[in-house]
């Protein structure tokens, strides 16, 4: 699983601990950090499944399954837009983000996509 979190350099503890903290917990996961305005250069070198940021989500190519708002403002709730529908968390846990990373890996694996992002060999 590819798993790209993206928040503004004022946020860069908050954004380097999110993702160090992904990738201790799912070592499996191929996590990268960026800035927004790097987005669409990361978005096409990384290809992420699953991305966590402070801008909301656009439709974008690639195959990006989820995508996870969350702002810096503690008191708007996270927007998750997964598989085609929408949902509300209020100040999730990194728990909860990865309950939805491992949602996002399974939705790939019954996809027969493969999980990290990369093409099947053969």
């Amino acid at each position: 699983m590819k798993v790209l979190v993206v928040l503004e350099d004022e946020f860069r503890a908050y954004r380097e601990v999110l993702a160090a903290g992904v990738q201790a917990l799912r070592p499996g996961a191929r996590v990268s950090t960026t800035v927004p305005s790097s987005l669409d250069d990361e978005m096409a070198r990384f290809d992420p499944q699953v991305v966590i940021s402070s801008i909301p989500g656009t439709t974008r190519p690639g195959s990006v399954i989820t995508w996870i708002e969350l702002p810096t403002d503690p008191s708007r709730p996270t927007v998750v837009s997964f598989g085609g529908r929408s949902f509300e968390r209020t100040n999730p846990t990194l728990d909860a983000l990865l309950q939805i990373v491992d949602e996002a890996e399974e939705k790939c694996k019954l996809n027969g996509q493969p999980a990290n992002g990369d093409a099947f060999a053969g």
